[in-house]
């Protein structure tokens, strides 16, 4: 908290034995992330909000995050 005000401070994260913790950070204008799933290639799905918590779906593989809300048609309801 800071001059009465909450900030929250979420990031999506990968733990491994060799690493440690490693910040997957947001999709960029973003400000929380949270990690879901993860596959045996390693690669991470997860989700990464904006401050009005509007959500992106995100892939991250290979130390880059993708914003997987690209791939939808306009209008689309999902």
């Amino acid at each position: 908290m800071s001059g009465g005000v909450l900030h929250l401070n979420f990031q999506a994260f990968l733990w491994t034995r060799s690493d440690g913790i490693q910040n997957l950070h947001t999709l960029p204008g973003d400000v929380i992330s949270e990690a879901t799933g993860i596959n045996d290639f390693g690669q991470i799905v997860g989700t990464s909000f904006d401050a009005s918590f509007n959500s992106r779906v995100f892939l991250w593989q290979d130390g880059r995050m993708f914003d997987l809300n690209t791939l939808l048609q306009p209008n689309s309801p999902l």
